[in-house]
């Protein structure tokens, strides 16, 4: 059980909480308001901490995503150009051809993204709450076993 320096349970440690007294709650009813918050702590701290990691993921993917724009403009113009000088073919047929390799590409990059493996959040409170769970039936059990 994790303790801080006074001696008493830390909240969010994994463990049940406890009572006034030290000892384990006599019932399900009188642990849930030490569980929640508890819970609620661990839920704020990893909610603080997905902020500020998608905040900063969010600032780096605009500066990305606006010079792989300008970047992807500029080199699209230019091999328009250079499609229609070296093939004597109107600007135009080259920018729909450019455009339909563009096209084939996204589909192509849709099925990845649509295949790739989703990242799940809040696992350390997910794994908690799954804990929780089941104690709260053991205490549940136990004390209508008792009745």
């Amino acid at each position: 059980m994790s303790q801080n320096s006074s001696g008493t349970q830390s909240p969010g440690s994994g463990d049940a909480p406890v009572s006034d007294e030290g000892g384990l709650p006599k019932n399900w009813k009188e642990a849930i308001p030490a569980l929640l918050a508890s819970r609620m702590g661990i839920l704020q701290i990893e909610a603080k901490d997905a902020l500020d990691v998608t905040v900063r993921k969010l600032m780096f993917s605009g500066v990305l995503a606006f010079c792989l724009i300008a970047a992807w403009m500029l080199l699209t113009a230019g091999l328009i150009g250079l499609i229609s000088v070296y093939f004597h073919i109107a600007w135009y047929f080259a920018a729909f051809l450019l455009g339909g390799v563009h096209l084939l590409i996204a589909c192509f990059m849709r099925l990845v993204v649509k295949r790739s493996k989703n990242i799940e959040s809040f696992p350390i409170t997910r794994e908690e709450f799954e804990k929780d769970r089941e104690w709260l039936n053991q205490l549940k059990n136990r004390s209508s076993s008792h009745n």
